[in-house]
């Protein structure tokens, strides 16, 4: 299994979009935020509003 464990991966931008292509079997914990737009993904991600925290 493909994992970036231990590793901080970061991808920024101010006006665009970011494509990210992942194998299938990648495991990774994913904070996505947006100032303006949306975010769009082929994996289920819970959906999280401004302030709200997940439990442990």
């Amino acid at each position: 299994m493909a994992s970036a464990e231990g590793s901080h991966l970061n991808f920024d931008t101010h006006n665009g979009g970011i494509h990210l292509a992942l194998p299938l079997a990648f495991s990774a914990r994913v904070h996505a935020e947006t100032n303006n737009g949306g975010i769009q993904s082929d994996f289920p991600l819970p959906e999280l509003r401004s302030g709200e925290r997940r439990r442990r």
